[in-house]
């Protein structure tokens, strides 16, 4: 996935489908970073699990999931569970909470 602000902001190196350990090991080696891009809904879900104290509170993830355009339309549950993920996320590692 081409990382739309260039050299500005770096592409977290997220497989379809990556264990928790290896994607643990991936925020360590970015940990200088503040803000990751990330291109699959599993790899969302995985991120969630991450416990809260490998994410500095500064760091903001912008979740841009290749079938974000299609989760509207496939269905209800997808959605629910895409929009759930990006709040848990967010809410998890910015300094203040959403609503």
């Amino acid at each position: 996935m081409k990382n739309p602000w260039n050299d500005m902001s770096p592409l977290l190196p997220l497989q379809e489908f990556m264990s928790l350990t290896s994607v643990q090991r991936k925020l360590r080696a970015f940990a200088s970073c503040s803000i990751f891009y990330i291109d699959s809904l599993h790899a969302t879900w995985i991120l969630y699990q991450v416990p809260p104290k490998l994410l500095r509170p500064s760091i903001c993830i912008e979740l841009m999931v290749a079938l974000a355009p299609t989760i509207l339309r496939v269905g209800p549950l997808l959605n629910t569970i895409f929009t759930s993920a990006l709040k848990v996320c967010l809410h998890l590692t910015l300094p203040w909470s959403l609503p």
